[in-house]
């Protein structure tokens, strides 16, 4: 029996050493401040230091990491404010009893009560109450974003099936196109190789082709005999010009005199020359040889063009597809360039634009199944949400600028001036945050830039903007688009499942 009393009565005295309350120490905590059955302490942070329990809170720093301190000012530590009917929160010990009443985390006031300097209010009521309405605002709001969220969500999944359906059509499109194009070449080979069969010399069109050289040859022949004959004539003309003006009429020779008034009689019979002659070396020649051709080649049914039609085709063709691929690579402006030639015949020339229309149609469907795939691969956020948002746009007022955000878009400044300044376009959605850039460029700056930082709100609004570094901007907005899901709504969502 006396056996069980030393047993009982340590216990008995921890129990009620259990109810001791310290300033500073939050309720879950207070087991680690009951002193031993000998009235000792030991240090939270090192067990091995122990001092008498009386120097606890007695402001004099005695364990290294300030725990014997929680309810003075003495040590670095932590004090608890209890403030009852509203939140509890902890304030720095620097703070204790430092004349200052700090409403902000110490609603009750008790972070001034152990000096007697100043006696602090309590406000937990107030606070709660207000605490209490902002609470109700934000529910209230999250409940409104929410299901505006999910409006946005159905949109935007309706706006990408769409997309989705573009590019199969793009796709599809895109192997009819190349059929066809096929089609067309293997079309167009066919009638150059028909073309190219029908093409015979006849010996009228060799006659004709031997005279066309006899006669440019001819031709040029005299074109060079005139054109000597002409510096000839010019030069005498100029001598005899000179004698005529620089010749003395007093000095008596019948020579000198006969020659000038030759020159003259010449003068005035043709005139002075005022150029030199023109000649055409070609003219004669070619409308002989289109007479020569035009009686030749009558049964023939053909022309000259068909010897070299082979071999322009080639390089013809050759050029088309440089030409597609430039105009494809947006490298060259797609004008219809057509490569029909005169003297083609209809079934070429048809084969051709045939062939032309099947490469544009290639080059569209290639266009609008890339657009479409990468817009499906961009990322706008958490379901696509931000899909559903293009096109729309928020403003506000931040000092003396309006700041125009557009979702997909870009994000502006407008000054009293009416100019706007581009900020950034919109590149991506990271972290929860819409990044634009490539704005305008700042004087002797980078190109300005934007980050849109987001919180849920019923509607769009941009809440505020700032510059924190030079040319790059900060936008916090509230928007229905990064709501969540009600904690009450996912309770009902849980029961339903």
């Amino acid at each position: 029996m006396r056996l069980q009393l030393l047993i009982v009565a340590p216990v008995l005295l921890t129990a009620a050493a259990a109810n001791i309350v310290v300033r500073g120490v939050a309720p879950q905590d207070l087991e680690r401040y009951q002193p031993d059955v000998q009235e000792r302490w030991a240090c939270i942070g090192d067990p091995t230091i122990v001092i008498p329990y009386s120097r606890v809170n007695d402001d004099f720093c005695d364990c290294p990491d300030g725990s014997d301190e929680p309810g003075t000012s003495a040590c670095e530590y932590k004090y608890y404010c209890a403030n009852k009917g509203h939140i509890p929160k902890y304030i720095s010990s620097a703070r204790v009893n430092d004349g200052v009443c700090d409403y902000d985390v110490c609603c009750d006031g008790s972070d001034e009560v152990g000096a007697g300097l100043i006696r602090c209010e309590n406000r937990c009521k107030e606070q709660a109450a207000e605490h209490a309405k902002r609470e109700a605002d934000a529910q209230r709001a999250q409940r409104g974003g929410w299901a505006a969220r999910q409006k946005l969500v159905s949109k935007a999944a309706g706006a990408r099936e769409k997309l989705q359906k573009e590019l199969t059509a793009a796709v599809a499109a895109e192997a009819s196109a190349l059929a066809r194009e096929k089609r067309a070449e293997e079309a167009l080979e066919r009638a150059l190789a028909k073309a190219a069969d029908g093409v015979r010399e006849s010996e009228g069109v060799v006659r004709a082709r031997a005279r066309l050289n006899e006669l440019r040859h001819a031709v040029a022949a005299s074109g060079a005999r005139a054109r000597e004959l002409e510096a000839r004539t010019t030069r005498a003309e100029e001598i005899l010009k000179t004698l005529s003006q620089e010749y003395n009429p007093n000095y008596n020779d019948e020579g000198v005199k006969a020659a000038v008034k030759a020159y003259n009689e010449f003068r005035e019979a043709f005139g002075e020359v005022e150029g030199a002659i023109e000649v055409d070396e070609t003219e004669d020649a070619d409308e002989e040889l289109l007479d020569v051709l035009a009686t030749e080649t009558a049964s023939t049914n053909t022309d000259e063009e068909g010897y070299m039609r082979p071999v322009v085709t080639a390089a013809r063709r050759a050029w088309n597809r440089v030409q597609g691929e430039l105009v494809a690579r947006g490298l060259l402006a797609d004008r219809g360039f057509s490569s029909a030639r005169p003297g083609e015949s209809a079934d070429v020339a048809s084969a051709r634009r045939e062939q032309e229309n099947a490469q544009r149609a290639v080059r569209d469907a290639v266009q609008k199944r890339e657009q479409a795939e990468g817009e499906l691969a961009r990322g706008l956020g958490d379901e696509d949400v931000f899909r559903a948002l293009a096109g729309e746009c928020v403003e506000g007022e931040s000092g003396e600028y309006v700041y125009e955000l557009c979702f997909g878009g870009r994000v502006t400044q407008r000054g009293k001036s009416g100019s706007k300044t581009n900020l950034g376009t919109f590149e991506r959605v990271t972290d929860g945050k819409l990044m634009f850039t490539k704005g305008t460029k700042c004087w002797n700056g980078p190109h300005r830039s934007a980050t849109v930082e987001m919180a849920c709100g019923e509607k769009h609004k941009i809440v505020a903007v700032s510059e924190p570094a030079m040319c790059e901007y900060l936008l916090r907005i509230v928007t229905p688009a990064v709501c969540t899901m009600p904690e009450a709504a996912k309770g009902r969502a849980g029961d339903e499942l």
